[in-house]
């Protein structure tokens, strides 16, 4: 696993992912989004499993959670609209094209948004009463 941070319009993001295959036997990468109050390493289980191994997982700490920096902007990240528009963000900064994106309660909103707005989500896979 690697831990490691990515300048976005909505501040410093961290995140973890784990090996994964790359080329063509490489599935699509698995994005996390954690809860309010919550942070990335939630996913830790996740991320010993061995699936980690086949599939590129990330998880991040939203903006102000966790090890991410607040947002320079809040009345432009603090929603869930724009909770989404930093996991896109996220996913542009580390050049990932398509996703599957997993998201707890909170962060099962900001999958639903991408699910709509971003070209990328493959599927959502939402739980904790988003």
């Amino acid at each position: 696993m690697r831990k490691d941070k990515a300048e976005t319009a909505h501040g410093t993001l961290a995140y973890m992912e784990s090996e994964g295959l790359e080329g063509e036997s490489a599935g699509p990468a698995v994005l996390f989004i954690h809860g309010n109050s919550s942070c990335k390493e939630m996913f830790a289980k996740q991320f010993e499993a061995p699936m980690a191994k086949r599939y590129r997982f990330i998880a991040f700490d939203l903006p102000g959670h966790g090890e991410s920096s607040d947002a320079p902007d809040p009345a432009l990240t603090y929603s869930i609209h724009g909770f989404a528009d930093a996991a896109m963000a996220l996913m542009e900064a580390l050049k990932v094209e398509r996703a599957v994106v997993m998201g707890w309660s909170l962060g099962g909103h900001a999958a639903l948004e991408m699910l709509e707005r971003w070209p990328g989500t493959i599927a959502a896979w939402i739980t904790g009463t988003p």
